[in-house]
Parts: C-alpha cells; structure tokens; sequence
C-alpha cells in the first residue's frame, strides 16, 4: 500500500463542471456557450464538459467555425470538452 505522501504525489483534484443546456435555438448559441464557459470559470471549474451539439448547426467538422469560436472563449486555467456527434454507420 502507498503512503500518504507517495499517494499525494501520484494524484490530482480536479473540479469538474457539467454543461446544461436548453434544448431550444437560443439555449444553442455561441453566446450561450460563453455563458457557460464564463460560469464554470468563476465556479472555479479545471474542467468543463459541454454537451454534444451545443451550438445549432447542420453538422460541421472539427475543427471548424463553430469549434473555432468557441475556443476564442477559452480561459487558460479551465479546458473545455466537446463532445462530437457520434459518426453515422
């Protein structure tokens, strides 16, 4: 068994905020997701998971605009997840 300290060094805290979003045109903007990623920061948040689809759109890859926007609203102490639409088989 580890030791305290050894266990310490090994290990991490991490505050993770989980992203919920109105399922409606203007719950799924850029500036919605502003909101959220503002939000989690002042939360003090390591780690934001934001939902699939957050932004409407017809589909777009990754990268793409509306990834790129959404990372011009990063903050450096927080990362940010999104979370890709499964491919179609």
């Amino acid at each position: 068994m580890l030791d305290r300290e050894r266990l310490l060094r090994r290990t991490a805290r991490a505050r993770i905020s989980v992203a919920t979003q109105l399922w409606s045109d203007e719950g799924r903007t850029i500036d919605a997701v502003s909101e959220l990623i503002d939000e989690a920061a002042l939360d003090s948040a390591d780690l934001l998971l934001l939902p699939q689809e957050c932004v409407k759109t017809e589909g777009e890859p990754i990268p793409g605009p509306i990834s790129e926007a959404i990372l011009l609203q990063r903050r450096p102490e927080l990362y940010s997840v999104l979370s890709p639409e499964a491919p179609e088989e």
